[in-house]
């Protein structure tokens, strides 16, 4: 079992996942918690800087399974490299990751097949994450914070297929993790709702703050 604790932060371009992940990092650094950002996606390895090669092409490959393979490898390099996700967990960190194997699922635009498939084996080499926020927001919204159209992903109706892919995501809750926050409303009263069940999950697991130790 980790000492720490893994959440990761899901939701469409646009949603405010970071924000809100950002927000949570610095409200538990204040509060004493030994607490790290984390990314399922870096510029320090192939597979990183494929993907974001591939993006930018802005190229048509939403149902390009090889793009989702790519993805869920640079996701296990994340985990597994020194000082990753599964060293900082071993370390009783409280990790805050932006993305896991749910954002693949999501974006590649399968139902089932080959891409499940490989997600459940990389889900029995990675850490299972204690909560998953999915941040739910109106997807003209994403869009107006996003100022127009990026790479290929970045356009209204795709955004509505990942949106309704996260859904079915939320209803069937594979792993017990996910909750559904909305994001329409005041930044902080969203960011209140977050860091109340962050905390109320801290302390379940017995995680004490440099505070509270001295």
């Amino acid at each position: 079992m980790n000492k720490g604790i893994l959440i990761i932060f899901e939701g469409i371009d646009g949603s405010g996942k970071d924000t809100h992940r950002d927000l949570l990092y610095d409200q538990l650094t204040k509060e004493g918690y030994k607490v790290a950002k984390a990314e399922s996606l870096t510029d320090d390895s192939i597979t990183g800087s494929a993907i974001r090669k591939m993006l930018n092409t802005k190229q048509e490959t939403t149902n390009d399974m090889r793009l989702a393979l790519i993805y869920l490898s640079e996701l296990v390099f994340n985990t597994e490299k020194p000082g990753g996700m599964r060293d900082l967990l071993d370390q009783g960190y409280i990790v805050l990751c932006n993305r896991y194997h749910y954002s693949t699922k999501a974006y590649a635009g399968f139902d089932g097949g080959e891409v499940d498939e490989v997600i459940y084996n990389v889900k029995e080499v990675t850490p299972k994450p204690d909560i998953v926020y999915y941040i739910d927001v109106d997807v003209k919204t994403a869009m107006s914070r996003l100022g127009g159209e990026g790479d290929f992903y970045e356009k209204e109706d795709k955004l509505q297929v990942i949106k309704d892919s996260y859904k079915l995501m939320l209803t069937a809750d594979e792993d017990k993790n996910m909750l559904s926050i909305n994001n329409d409303g005041e930044l902080l009263s969203v960011n209140k709702i977050i860091h109340t069940i962050t905390t109320n999950a801290i302390k379940a697991k017995g995680i004490k703050n440099e505070q509270i130790i001295r």
